[in-house]
């Protein structure tokens, strides 16, 4: 141990976890996992151990003990990568190049077209539903990437290299927007219609941006309605600001059917015009002032929602209409929590 110290490596690294992914090789995941497995050990320094770029000294070597050392952990990396089934086919192998590259052989292959076909026929299902903006791209990218791996055309530098990737980017760029929700068509067609058509980062840019406005503005609509006084419902109340109270605008009652409403006293049962408030009682006999009385006591002030029964038990503690159209004073005023008097003993 101290000799491999004084050699350059570690007690920490020795120390190091054998487990460097959560990527374990299944048979079915190699690009994935290869993919991970690799920027670890290049990170650590070992990626020569199988690519053979630090070849196997002779054991008289005097730094044949931390070629061996090194190699040893590298293997462990890759053994305790892979699920167990896989892994016990590759325990007697003697270096981790030859390790590599036999997993290599048995388990990538750039020309298996049925693994082509599968990510292919993934991204044209692939859609957007209930997921948000980000999470649906983050899966297409997933799969875009997988199927770059797959490709072994090299197109150098210049102005072919450059159409390639304009035409990868369009691609892309189709598949991303044909799997968005429907209530995106506006900035899909935005997109669509620019020439030449921005890169797949700015387009996502942009229909995240949409989705958080359109995230905003219903949230906003679903804020709970303001409710009248009177009817306990709820009204519309930018059609109110816009338009203002009209003078012959009729309320829907309980039952479905029209009332007047007057926009002097805000009461349903009439119209500003005939509003006693406004003009007084007309003068006519007392049949008629007692029902205008009654119908703007009970109709209006209480907006009825009683029944004939309630209304005659109401009137019998609050007392009875005079000739003259106020109430009398003859009721049980021991019915109330608290009593008084109006300002004018009316």
């Amino acid at each position: 141990m101290t000799q491999n110290i004084n050699q350059g490596i570690t007690q920490g690294e020795i120390n190091s976890s054998l487990i460097i992914t959560n990527h374990r090789l299944n048979g079915k995941n190699f690009l994935q996992w290869s993919q991970s497995v690799l920027m670890v050990i290049r990170g650590r320094g070992k990626l020569g151990y199988i690519n053979r770029e630090i070849p196997r000294p002779t054991i008289a070597d005097p730094t044949y003990a931390t070629w061996e050392l090194n190699n040893s952990i590298v293997m462990a990396w890759l053994i305790n990568s892979m699920e167990g089934h896989i892994s016990r086919t590759y325990l007697f192998f003697k270096t981790a190049k030859d390790m590599w590259d036999a997993v290599k052989e048995k388990y990538l292959d750039f020309g298996n077209a049925s693994q082509i076909f599968e990510i292919k026929i993934k991204l044209k299902d692939i859609r957007q539903g209930s997921l948000e903006v980000t999470h649906y791209y983050n899966n297409l990218k997933i799969l875009w990437q997988e199927l770059d791996m797959y490709y072994e055309a090299v197109w150098g530098e210049g102005l072919e290299h450059n159409r390639f990737m304009t035409h990868l980017n369009n691609e892309c760029l189709y598949e991303f927007l044909a799997g968005l929700n429907r209530e995106l068509d506006e900035v899909r067609g935005r997109i669509l219609g620019r020439s030449p058509l921005p890169t797949i980062g700015e387009a996502f840019a942009e229909v995240r941006r949409e989705e958080k406005s359109r995230l905003v503005m219903m949230g906003d609509s679903k804020e709970p309605k303001l409710m009248t006084p009177i009817s306990n419902r709820p009204t519309e109340s930018f059609a109110l600001i816009s338009k203002g109270p009209q003078p012959q605008k009729h309320a829907r009652n309980d039952s479905g059917s029209t009332r007047p409403w007057c926009s002097h006293c805000n009461r349903v049962g009439h119209t500003k015009e005939k509003c006693f408030k406004l003009y007084g009682y007309p003068e006519k006999n007392q049949k008629d002032n007692k029902t205008a009385m009654l119908s703007s006591t009970t109709a209006d002030d209480l907006d009825v929602r009683l029944t004939k029964t309630q209304l005659e038990t109401l009137h019998k503690i609050l007392g009875t209409p005079t000739t003259h159209g106020s109430l009398a004073t003859q009721g049980d005023s021991t019915l109330f929590h608290t009593y008084t008097p109006c300002h004018n003993k009316s």
